[in-house]
């Protein structure tokens, strides 16, 4: 032995001591050394064209930067000829990119050196297997029972499960060492609690979704269950069919009828949910809930225009808390002196119930020009955000005070569109809403202010002369009918009725002008689900012969 080699061993027990460890070299670490020599050497091969991944970058970016000034933006006459000059371009980019085989030899080298790095480090837990519905979980990420790889060091496992006490534990992953994990999974005792019935304060001649209540509660484990209704003498007006209990959810809806479908009275029952586990224990909760006198709650909305309610005029109502309704439709509005042409208003909303009769309300609008001469020149979009509180009345005449705002405008100039016909000008509004309910019935009318830097009905004369942006406000009259269908195709629809006008801006004149925007909507309720399908149908009237219709369809959610 050289002495160089001599120093490194050392002598006597320092020279044993290191020979004993290169001779407990593990196959773990033998195994690891080998990829890190594999990796090793498709890097090496990688390098011969390392700088090419960069080179091409460059030049991507400087072909963009070329074609872009190539191709000018296309100008808004001749938005036709701008679609055929875009196909005839390729844009070089991200999307275009196909790696070389040095960033391919570079990528696996990284992935080599990582899994080596990892395997060397590492033990595995022997995870026997489970009982169904049982979540394995190791430092908060989820597993699947079996051989696991982990890091050395401590870790915190989890056990979890319906019908199942919690089981958790910490173990000690030793490097290149195997290890089973035991674990003692006990039946947790049948419980029931959190009984809840949304909304607490319901109409059963509501439609669709709105008129029933939820009856929610939660369970340990396994087991059976029933509903009952009590009214206030205490007597079982209602009992629900027997429901299997398999997750710790369970939900029952009733639709606040007694057996066999006989109307109940106003007034105030308690809903008792008795439910029995596979344990044998037997148990009950209860909760209480009101039937209103008249209709409470309200309908759905296509959410087509500025605020929940008819397509030209908000009612006073609002969703009870809690409750939420997605929509989505669009319509056409045919032009009758343009043959094929038609406005095309596409929309999406959500409305929101909250507490104290209060309703969110937010929507987006696109309106597309099909058929003209002027090509998209005209499309515009807009957002829609309304608040609606509920200020005074009861549940057959009520007063909501309304706030909103709506933004946007043409795509190709940023400004607002002209048209008010969806019923969303861009501005700011605020206005009071009065209803009247005879259950079967609804009719309501609104005043409401806006306020905008322009105003319905402008036109490039009015920026020609500085008219507008400038400020100007002025008022919507609004007016709608509501009638419901309680026996439609199965189960409920509403027909809807409204109409709009507005005055000239304040600035000029109080008096009222034209058009007047007329619309109707027909909401079925599908049976037995949360699905509303809407018919609409719209139009303006100027004059005897100035005049439009349109019509489309919707749908819309109630959860």
């Amino acid at each position: 032995m050289n002495s160089r080699a001599g120093a490194w061993f050392g002598t006597g027990p320092a020279r044993y001591i290191r020979v004993m460890k290169l001779l407990s070299i593990s196959p773990r670490r033998v195994q690891a050394a080998i990829l890190l020599l594999v990796g090793l050497g498709l890097a090496s091969c990688s390098t011969t064209q390392g700088s090419s991944y960069s080179s091409s970058v460059s030049n991507e970016a400087s072909a963009a930067q070329a074609a872009k000034k190539a191709s000018p933006p296309p100008s808004p006459s001749h938005s036709g000829s701008s679609g055929s000059s875009g196909g005839s371009h390729s844009s070089p980019g991200p999307s275009h990119y196909s790696p070389s085989p040095s960033s391919q030899g570079s990528s696996i080298f990284f992935d080599l050196l990582v899994a080596a790095a990892r395997y060397a480090t590492s033990g595995t837990v022997i995870v026997p297997s489970v009982p169904a519905g049982i979540v394995l979980t190791i430092d908060g990420s989820v597993y699947a029972p079996g051989s696991i790889l982990l890091p050395e060091g401590s870790h915190h496992v989890e056990l979890r499960g319906f019908g199942y006490r919690p089981w958790s534990s910490t173990i000690q992953v030793v490097m290149g060492q195997t290890q089973s994990l035991s674990f003692d999974l006990a039946k947790a005792p049948f419980a029931l609690d959190s009984v809840e019935a949304s909304p607490s304060i319901f109409d059963p001649t509501a439609p669709g979704r709105l008129g029933r209540v939820l009856v929610g509660f939660k369970v340990s484990g396994p087991g059976r269950a029933r509903v009952e209704i009590l009214d206030k003498d205490g007597r079982k007006v209602f009992e629900s069919e027997e429901v299997a209990l398999t997750s710790p959810d369970s939900r029952i809806f009733w639709e606040g009828t007694a057996r066999r479908g006989r109307s109940l009275e106003a007034g105030d029952y308690r809903v008792r949910v008795r439910a029995e586990g596979e344990d044998g224990a037997s148990l009950e909760a209860e909760t209480s809930i009101t039937l209103a006198e008249t209709r409470a709650s309200t309908t759905a909305s296509s959410l087509a225009g500025f605020s929940s309610g008819a397509l030209y005029a908000p009612d006073a109502r609002t969703l009870p808390s809690g409750h939420l309704e997605l929509a989505m439709g669009g319509y056409a509005v045919l032009d009758p002196e343009v043959s094929g042409a038609a406005r095309l208003p596409l929309y999406a909303g959500l409305r929101l119930g909250l507490p104290f009769k209060t309703e969110l309300s937010a929507s987006v609008l696109n309106v597309g020009y099909s058929g003209y001469s002027f090509g998209d020149e005209a499309n515009w979009a807009t957002g829609t955000a309304s608040l609606k509180t509920q200020v005074a009345g009861d549940d057959i005449v009520a007063l909501s005070f309304l706030l909103g705002g709506t933004w946007g405008g043409y795509y190709s100039s940023g400004a607002p569109p002209s048209w008010d016909g969806p019923a969303r000008f861009p501005g700011y509004s605020a206005g009071l809403v009065l209803e009247y309910d005879s259950s079967l019935i609804r009719l309501f009318a609104s005043i409401q202010g806006e306020a905008s830097s322009y105003f319905p009905g402008w036109t490039a004369a009015d920026i020609d002369s500085g008219a507008v942006p400038g400020f100007y406000a002025w008022a919507y009259l609004r007016a709608g009918l509501d009638l419901l269908l309680p026996d439609f195709l199965g189960s409920e629809a509403d027909l809807a009725l409204s109409v709009a006008s507005r005055t000239k801006p304040f600035d000029s004149s109080l008096a009222l002008t034209t058009p007047l925007s007329i619309g109707a909507e027909l909401h079925w309720y599908l049976p037995g689900s949360s699905t509303v399908l809407t018919v609409l149908a719209s139009g303006e009237w100027a004059g005897k012969t100035d005049w439009y219709l349109g019509g489309g369809l919707g749908l819309g959610f109630l959860f």
